[in-house]
């Protein structure tokens, strides 16, 4: 790992310090999420998007759970149905790949950060 992936990881506040056998053994469709109605309604608030297009969109982590991405405010951002579920293919990929150990999960989690529609 380079001392900047080492660096980024320790300073962020969008990912949980877990490690790379609890990102691959955890099923996290089946994980308790703590995303408030609160922290939603901030995330409306902060993107300036109206409460009431809520139905329309999507609250998404930047750095999904599954690559350990934590549920706070500086990891949340609204996407469309559409968006999410491009994403989504992209996140799963991703898992594939840590867990194989192709890839490094700072480099993932890396890579979910610059993700854009």
């Amino acid at each position: 790992m380079s001392l900047l992936l080492l660096c980024a990881w320790l300073l962020s506040a969008d990912v949980r310090p877990l490690t790379l056998a609890q990102v691959c053994g955890t099923r996290w469709s089946k994980d308790t999420r703590h995303v408030t109605v609160a922290m939603r309604h901030a995330v409306f608030t902060r993107d300036h998007v109206r409460w009431a297009e809520h139905t329309h969109l999507i609250i998404d982590h930047h750095v999904p759970r599954e690559l350990g991405g934590a549920d706070t405010l500086a990891n949340l951002w609204i996407q469309s149905k559409a968006d999410a579920h491009r994403k989504d293919v992209e996140e799963n990929r991703l898992k594939r790949a840590v867990c194989a150990g192709h890839v490094l999960l700072v480099e993932a989690q890396a890579q979910m950060r610059a993700w854009r529609p």
